[in-house]
């Protein structure tokens, strides 16, 4: 079973690689800029060759950030099918809730385009200082005799 730090892993990793994407979008222009801006003979066909191979890559790149490949986007269709099972959730959003989890804006725009809306972004990863609870009447009234072990409470969803 995919445990909540894991999702979290995974998620962050497809955002980053989301993010990248568009970056190197930003790379290309500034090659091709850069191109353009030279004293290079502008009609020698070694130029117009890297200048046309600058142009292609950077419309691949653009429609890679923009369209998503569709491997990425059956891989998220399956990671979010298995949270749905495993976790008895509605949505996305109840199990980052209940996980004390945001995804990246990348990786939510991405799933928006795939049917998953979900509004949790940031980056709350399970962190203590996440955790919106009063942790510290978790040992009283009907819940006195639980003694937790405090440096193991969510062990398996820390990811920092």
């Amino acid at each position: 079973m995919i445990k909540p730090g894991e999702y979290k892993i995974l998620t962050n990793l497809i955002d980053d690689g989301l993010f990248s994407t568009k970056k190197a979008g930003s790379h290309l222009i500034n090659m091709f800029n850069t191109l353009n801006d030279t004293d290079v003979q502008k009609m020698s066909q070694s130029f117009v060759r890297v200048t046309s191979a600058t142009s292609t890559t950077y419309s691949s790149v653009i429609t890679d950030a923009i369209s998503y490949p569709s491997s990425l986007l059956s891989y998220t269709i399956a990671l979010h099918g298995h949270i749905f099972k495993k976790y008895n959730v509605n949505t996305i959003d109840e199990f980052l809730e209940e996980n004390y989890l945001e995804v990246g804006q990348d990786f939510a725009n991405m799933c928006l385009k795939i049917g998953y809306n979900i509004t949790r972004i940031g980056d709350m990863s399970s962190r203590w200082k996440d955790i919106d609870d009063n942790i510290d009447e978790i040992e009283t009234g009907v819940y006195s005799g639980i003694r937790l072990t405090w440096d193991l409470i969510g062990g398996t969803n820390k990811c920092d």
